[in-house]
């Protein structure tokens, strides 16, 4: 059996989710066999490639994080600018 980074694992099934989800049945419950599960197959490269997937990724999710929260304090100081404005047209300074 070949060596399999966890976090590697992790990402790739979030990115097969919707393909697994197809193997399911059910009505109310949407159960996936073991024999279906047991035949989903998952390309797996290299460990030393499986690393560098997923440092790439992991860079890139840092990155999107840190563009979310910018954009957060972007959209709360837009959203003072008008209580500001009125406070400054009130005091005269406009």
């Amino acid at each position: 059996m070949q060596d399999i980074n966890t976090k590697f694992l992790h990402f790739t099934l979030l990115s097969c989710i919707e393909e697994i989800k197809t193997l399911g049945a059910g009505a109310t419950f949407q159960e996936v066999s073991k024999a279906k599960l047991y035949n989903f197959r998952i390309a797996m490269p290299s460990l030393a490639e499986q690393q560098r997937i997923v440092a790439a990724l992991e860079a890139q999710m840092a990155a999107a994080d840190e563009a979310k929260r910018a954009a957060v304090v972007a959209l709360n100081e837009l959203r003072a600018l008008p209580g500001a404005l009125l406070r400054q047209a009130f005091a005269g300074e406009i």
